[in-house]
């Protein structure tokens, strides 16, 4: 009796690591909100606060953001219930699969340059990265102000 006692507890400890991770992966940054025309309003309620500005040669304010951009809602929710169903399928086993490819698959770094004119409209929108470092320095170009990144 005390066997598939010790079975279930270990599987619902196990249950839910995978799921859980899959569940609270990023949420997608909806980058195409961001284009010539729209206010820094949308830029930064898009991208939140920017990681560096400056003022470029031609006189426009640039800011410099970076994010991680994440999953979409329905894939998150899909796969979080897959790995769930995985997991009392195989009593708790996929765990041992399904921890390291969540850990895997946790969204992209991306940088995107982002300037405006004096009124604050955008007028250029340039992804930098989509790596994992940080965006490149802008050496040319008189920095104004550091903000940490969120």
């Amino acid at each position: 009796m005390k066997t598939p006692l010790y079975t279930l507890f270990l599987c619902a400890l196990l249950a839910g690591c995978s799921p859980v991770m899959a569940a609270r992966q990023d949420d997608y940054v909806h980058v195409e909100d961001v284009q010539p025309g729209v206010g820094k309003a949308v830029v930064l309620s898009t991208f939140g606060a920017p990681l560096q500005n400056y003022v470029n040669h031609r006189g426009e304010s640039c800011e410099i953001f970076r994010f991680r951009q994440g999953y979409r809602g329905s894939t998150k929710v899909a796969r979080a219930m897959f790995h769930g169903v995985a997991d009392i399928m195989t009593l708790g086993l996929w765990e041992v699969v399904g921890t390291p490819v969540e850990a895997g698959f946790n969204g992209e770094n991306a940088s995107y340059e982002v300037c405006y004119n004096k009124e604050n409209i955008v007028v250029s929108v340039a992804p930098l990265s989509k790596g994992t470092g940080p965006a490149p320095a802008r050496p040319e170009e008189e920095k104004t102000e550091e903000y940490a990144y969120r």
